[in-house]
């Protein structure tokens, strides 16, 4: 049998062990620079949303965009899946019946 013809579980072995070995050899001693050679990372805070500020971009855009959504949704067809079936067409029929008046209204 040829020895270069491998299969692709022999492949993935192999692999997984490299990735492994290259993970674990460098907090070995002996191997690399050592933990006096490794930079420090910085530690990260938690910002407030006030601290935050979106210059013009897209990024500005899709709040805005996002902000006009929320504000325009319909609160009731939130609610509705939340209401027993009663109410919800208690206010079905107050919301037409408000609909109809807002209407005729000169």
């Amino acid at each position: 049998m040829n020895s270069f013809k491998k299969s692709r579980r022999h492949f993935l072995k192999a692999g997984g062990a490299l990735a492994a070995g290259a993970v674990i050899a460098p907090t070995r001693r002996g191997w690399g620079a050592g933990p006096a050679a490794t930079p420090q990372a910085t530690k990260l805070e938690q910002l407030s949303y006030a601290d935050v500020q979106l210059l013009d971009g897209p990024m500005l855009e899709q709040f805005r965009q996002n902000h006009a959504l929320f504000l325009n949704l319909n609160e009731d067809s939130l609610q509705k899946p939340f209401r027993p079936n009663e109410l919800v067409r208690a206010v079905e029929t107050a919301s037409e019946s408000s609909r109809r008046s807002v209407a005729a209204a000169p």
